[in-house]
C-alpha cells in the first residue's frame, strides 16, 4: 500500500511537471511558466507532506489507487490538449465510478460529500483545455487539480482518523 502511496505521488508529480511545461509552452511571458512551476511544485509538497500512511487501510489504499488515475487522467489530458476529443466526465471516471458506488457508505462524511464538485471541476476544465488550449483553461486546470488534491488529503486524514478498516 505504501509502494502504491509513493506511486501516486511520483505519477502526480510527473502530470504536475507536465502542466508546467505545457504552461510553459503556451506562454508568451517566461513569468507565467515560471508560476505554474512553483505551483506544481508547491502541490507536491502538500501531497508528500500531508500524506503518510502508517497504517495499512484499505480505504487508504484505493483513495492512493485513484490518485494515481487522477495523475494518468492529468498527463493523458496534457497529451491531447487542443486536440478537440472527448474527456471522459467525472462520473465515467475510476474515482468517480468509485465514488458513487460508495455514496451510501461514505456519504455521511462531509469531506467525502465535498469531494464531488472539485471532482466535477477537473474533468471540466480538462475538457476545456483538450477543446481549446490556451492559458486560461490551463490555469483553470491547475487551480482545480490543486483543490481535488486538497479535498483529497482532508478525506485520507478523516479515514486515518477513523482508521477505517474496510474496503
Amino acid at each position: 500500500m505504501i509502494e502504491n502511496i509513493n506511486s501516486a505521488m511520483q505519477q502526480q508529480s510527473s502530470a504536475a511537471e507536465n502542466l508546467a511545461q505545457v504552461a510553459t509552452d503556451l506562454a508568451s511571458a517566461s513569468d507565467f511558466g515560471e508560476i505554474i512551476k512553483k505551483e506544481a511544485d508547491e502541490l507536491n509538497e502538500i501531497v508528500l507532506s500531508q500524506v503518510k500512511i502508517e497504517e495499512c487501510s484499505s480505504v487508504i489504499n484505493v483513495l492512493a489507487l485513484r490518485l494515481i488515475d487522477h495523475a494518468d487522467f492529468l498527463r493523458n489530458t496534457i497529451k491531447i490538449a487542443g486536440s478537440g476529443e472527448y474527456v471522459a466526465s467525472h462520473t465515467e471516471c475510476a474515482f468517480g465510478k468509485w465514488y458513487l458506488s460508495n455514496m451510501e457508505k461514505y456519504g455521511y462524511i462531509s469531506e467525502f460529500v465535498e469531494m464531488d464538485e472539485p471532482h466535477r471541476a477537473v474533468h471540466d476544465a480538462a475538457q476545456k483545455l483538450v477543446k481549446e488550449i490556451n492559458v486560461s483553461n490551463l490555469e483553470e486546470l491547475v487551480r482545480a487539480s490543486r483543490e481535488i488534491l486538497r479535498v483529497f488529503i482532508k478525506l485520507i486524514n478523516v479515514f486515518k482518523e477513523k482508521n477505517d478498516l474496510v474496503s
